[in-house]
């Protein structure tokens, strides 16, 4: 449920930049207002400390693979996707951060002769 309401109220942010953008931004204050208060307002989403997504990534043009992400308030991160032929993990623990990157394999180069590059 929270990553719904987390969800929810990142798409209704962009709303409020698009509205913004185009001088309407009363009513998009006042639709972020009314999802903010349908999530059980300000305070309770101020409680939200933590927060885990998942799904599947395409990288590069086609590559499909499973995708996670873990992160604790104030600025903690983690995360993670693996496509077979390329893993990537990245992560910050409040202090320092860090990136890793494994290929399984090597992917196919460019005709660089065709492209005139």
């Amino acid at each position: 449920m929270i990553p719904r309401r987390l969800a929810a109220l990142g798409g209704l942010a962009l709303a409020v930049v698009s509205e913004r953008a185009s001088g309407q931004s009363g009513r998009a204050e006042a639709i972020v207002g009314q999802a903010i208060e349908a999530m059980g307002g300000r305070a309770a989403l101020e409680r939200i400390r933590t927060r885990y997504a998942r799904g599947t990534v395409e990288v590069l043009g086609g590559y499909l693979g499973p995708f996670e992400s873990w992160a604790k308030a104030p600025n903690q991160l983690r995360t993670r996707w693996d496509i077979k032929v390329i893993s990537h993990e990245l992560g910050f623990d409040g202090l320092d951060g860090w990136e890793r990157q494994k290929t399984g394999r090597e992917l196919a180069r460019p005709d660089r002769g065709r492209g005139g590059r």
